[in-house]
């Protein structure tokens, strides 16, 4: 179980791994009233393949969400990023091709801690090992995850402007499709938030060739000037500012006084001052319905 420092700016990365016509081949099991030979020779094979060949290296399981698994690394650089992805798709890549196995779809995105997001832990849920996650950036995780499909892997737009700025040989085979910017529910941005994929498999299938005549392949640089002209009127929403160390953070004259007020909801949602002086800790449903995460 990953070790979490609740004050301490931290960048992770999100990986969602979702069943694709799960519901549809579940009905029919059930039909068939054998919808447990669906859970033994699907689900299971599914959620093993993943685990014992991506959930290494300081990749953690989140949950399982039904047919759905996540994971999350935290991650100091956008190299470690780059090799990350990579991994995932390689995994994503090989259950697709497996005989039998149902398809699979993919999502990794971002988020910067403590700022925008928040991590629930213990003292938070009291004797228990859970570890989930709250916040903005979470939330546009799972919109654009909505997106993704057997062929393309749903990429959150900072971390693919993070990925196209790493100098690395392998990461010319990538192949990158744009499909403009669209408007997510709950997400909040003028002109809508870039919709970003990657390619699981280096074979010209058919979605790529319709992506071709769309026109929404595009070249690696061109994709890279979108995106660092688009976070130029984010500023804030960017987390790459997260690499850096608490002291570095009070030290940023845009960001100390939002990094100094997450640290005091920190002390608060946690209860760390009540915990010193021997009291329960604070009442997380109250105190959470009073936050608003900037």
């Amino acid at each position: 179980m990953a070790e979490f420092n609740l004050k301490e700016p931290r960048v992770y990365l999100f990986f969602s791994a979702d069943i694709i016509g799960s519901t549809r081949k579940k009905q029919d099991a059930q039909e068939e009233l054998c919808i447990s030979s669906w859970i033994e020779n699907v689900v299971f094979n599914f959620y093993n393949l993943f685990v014992e060949q991506f959930a290494k290296e300081d990749v953690n399981l989140w949950k399982y969400n039904g047919d759905e698994i996540l994971f999350f690394a935290q991650i100091f650089d956008w190299n470690r990023a780059l090799c990350l992805v990579k991994r995932f798709r390689d995994v994503i890549e090989k259950n697709n091709s497996l005989p039998n196995s149902m398809p699979v779809k993919g999502t990794v995105w971002t988020a910067g801690f403590p700022v925008r997001n928040f991590i629930l832990q213990e003292p938070i849920i009291p004797n228990s090992k859970i570890v989930d996650f709250i916040g903005p950036d979470i939330d546009m995780g799972f919109r654009i995850a909505g997106l993704a499909s057997k062929n393309r892997i749903a990429i959150s737009p900072e971390l693919a402007l993070g990925i196209l700025s790493v100098p690395d040989e392998s990461n010319q085979i990538l192949k990158w499709f744009f499909y403009g910017r669209r408007d997510l529910k709950g997400i909040v941005e003028d002109g809508g938030i870039p919709v970003v994929f990657l390619s699981t498999s280096n074979d010209d299938c058919l979605q790529d060739k319709e992506d071709k005549l769309m026109k929404r392949d595009v070249e690696r640089s061109e994709l890279k000037i979108f995106l660092e002209a688009f976070f130029e009127q984010s500023k804030i929403w960017r987390v790459r500012k997260f690499f850096a160390s608490s002291d570095e953070m009070k030290a940023d004259e845009d960001f100390a006084p939002l990094y100094d007020a997450a640290c005091a909801i920190v002390d608060k949602i946690s209860g760390q001052n009540n915990i010193s002086a021997g009291n329960e800790p604070a009442d997380i449903g109250k105190t959470l319905a009073d936050i608003k995460i900037k």
